[in-house]
């Protein structure tokens, strides 16, 4: 039985935008309703309305003699000039038995329907598509199919869609034969992007609380994409958590991405500057001896002791954050934080022969108040629990058993200390110059009498 194979094809392409003086685009269509082309015509194919998907189309016929497939081409004229950016295709089509007009099966294998393109008449030509009865979608109607293709930027276009059947019973004069339409056909190409990196994006960006990509610093920028890497990827989530390292920022305009990013680092976590002084190794002059050095503990001349920070909840004082610095002789401390909560916190110091002394307040802890300074007056401690050094404060020296009090407790581990003559490292050490001995007493019995204690909110 002779069999007539229908193939309608829509070629529909997305319209895009294009907006940037200095480049070519390609933005064509053509639906035959004038009767009329620039596609090829003339023996098996021709403008008509039968078998057409919608008012006129053009139309291939082909088939099989005496077992050999008569392959059918149409050939466009210049699409356009290809400005080097993804184009789309798509196209509708469908496969009609020649005498019923009906949607054809896929068994028997009907042939085959090829899309190519080419950058001259004639070619040669690039495939970009294929339909086969292995991706054929049966139907009476036309169907959809969409395809992408990349030509080189400069190039005419042209298009050329062949029919071909499948090879028959050679003792068969005429076997599949076959009409081809085709309408609606637009090809348009994507928009070049020019849009320039955010190269004054703000660099490095710190931040002493956990934060998302949506909490990153685009101040001067409408649009900004952030990314992992220097180039692909996926663009984070505005929600995706934040970690140190290096992010990329993509700027995008009118919906266009630029191609190149810029490198921002990121730190989670920052530095609270304080000053303090201890009031057994002050020297006088805002100074302190160099207690570790005294105590053999290194040579440096500029470093005193640990400190352990606290950072405690305003409400709650529960903790927050807490790390150990090296106190300096001019009192300062670099205290280091990895990220925590974001609130206001009481500043919390402990040291290992002082009393606990706290913040008056709670402060709020970012990168704009990144510094207290306990020294300049007494009531910058809660309670003003700190000890007049001279026109400066500084912590109370004697809590040797870090139970909160300086008090009769503190005294044995002193005296022992100071019987063994122990030297070096030692906390009884109260004055700092590596050697327990009278001359630490005073802190520890003024400060007993004064019945000196931690005082908290």
């Amino acid at each position: 039985m002779k069999i007539k194979l229908l193939y309608s094809f829509v070629l529909i392409c997305c319209s895009l935008l294009f907006s940037l003086k200095g480049y070519s685009q390609i933005n064509y269509s053509q639906n035959f309703e004038s009767g009329t082309s620039e596609w090829s015509e003339g023996g098996f194919n021709y403008i008509q309305p039968d078998y057409a998907c919608t008012g006129l189309s053009m139309t291939m016929y082909g088939y099989t003699l005496n077992g050999d497939s008569q392959p059918v081409s149409m050939e466009s004229g210049s699409l356009g000039t290809s400005n080097g950016q993804q184009a789309t295709l798509s196209y509708l089509y469908k496969v009609s038995d020649y005498y019923t007009g009906q949607g054809m099966p896929n068994n028997p294998n009907w042939g085959s329907i090829v899309v190519e393109y080419a950058t001259s008449p004639g070619g040669p030509w690039i495939i970009i598509d294929t339909v086969t009865p292995a991706n054929h979608t049966v139907s009476s109607s036309c169907v959809v199919r969409t395809v992408n293709f990349t030509p080189p930027s400069g190039s005419s276009v042209y298009l050329k869609i062949t029919t071909a059947t499948s090879a028959g019973d050679p003792n068969v004069e005429l076997a599949f034969e076959l009409y081809s339409a085709f309408d609606n056909i637009s090809v348009t190409q994507a928009v070049p992007c020019s849009t320039p990196a955010p190269t004054a994006i703000v660099t490095p960006q710190v931040f002493c609380n956990n934060n998302t990509v949506g909490g990153l610093n685009t101040v001067g920028f409408s649009a900004i994409n952030w990314y992992t890497a220097a180039a692909g990827g996926s663009a984070l989530a505005l929600a995706t958590p934040l970690s140190s390292g290096i992010y990329y920022a993509a700027q995008v305009l009118n919906g266009c991405e630029s191609t190149q990013r810029t490198p921002v680092t990121v730190t989670i976590g920052c530095t609270k500057n304080l000053k303090l002084f201890i009031e057994g190794y002050y020297a006088g002059a805002g100074t302190m001896a160099p207690v570790k050095a005294n105590q053999g503990v290194g040579s440096s001349s500029t470093d005193v002791d640990d400190v352990t920070v606290e950072l405690r909840n305003a409400s709650t004082f529960a903790l927050g954050a807490t790390t150990t610095a090296v106190l300096k002789t001019n009192g300062t401390v670099a205290a280091k934080f990895n990220a925590f909560p974001a609130g206001n916190y009481f500043i919390v110091v402990k040291h290992r022969n002082s009393i606990e002394t706290w913040s008056a307040a709670a402060v709020a802890f970012d990168v704009a108040t990144a510094a207290y300074d306990f020294t300049t007056a007494a009531n910058k401690a809660y309670g003003s629990n700190m000890v007049n050094l001279g026109g400066v404060f500084g912590f109370y020296s004697g809590d040797l058993n870090q139970d909160g009090f300086i008090e009769g407790e503190d005294y044995a581990p002193l005296f022992n200390a100071s019987d063994a003559l122990l030297e070096g490292f030692q906390t009884t050490d109260l004055n700092g110059d590596g050697f327990v001995e009278g001359q630490d007493y005073p802190f520890l019995f003024n400060n007993s009498d004064a019945l000196i204690e931690v005082l908290r909110p």
